[in-house]
């Protein structure tokens, strides 16, 4: 009986830590960002787990943020809104069509691919 108990709960644990993994150990190597605003003329993701990007006042608002950039999604037609949580790759900076539309961007700017 003592056997079968220590067999089930070993047996539960697995299963238990199998189904517990982060999100991000879905996409091994990809950066997870928060949109904090968007425009036609730019993508403002912030890094909430990393150390990565610059510190940015957002003109319209006020808002000050730490650790963002300028993204450029390329390859997606999907449309992002402030507050969703991404998931993407860096990849060399492409050429694409950018709104000539003046706004109060980041100074780094980076090319990503969504996950």
């Amino acid at each position: 009986m003592k056997l079968r108990s220590v067999l089930l709960f070993t047996v539960c644990l697995c299963l238990f830590l199998c189904g517990c993994r982060k999100k991000k150990d879905l996409y091994p190597g990809s950066l997870k960002g928060i949109v904090v605003y968007t425009s036609c003329a730019t993508t403002v993701i912030r890094m909430p787990d990393e150390q990565l990007g610059v510190a940015w006042t957002n003109c319209h608002s006020g808002q000050s943020y730490e650790h963002v950039f300028d993204a450029h999604p390329v390859g997606t037609d999907r449309v992002l809104k402030a507050g969703d949580v991404i998931y993407f790759d860096v990849v060399p900076d492409e050429r694409v069509a950018r709104c000539k539309v003046w706004d109060c961007v980041p100074s780094m700017s980076v090319s990503i691919t969504l996950r």
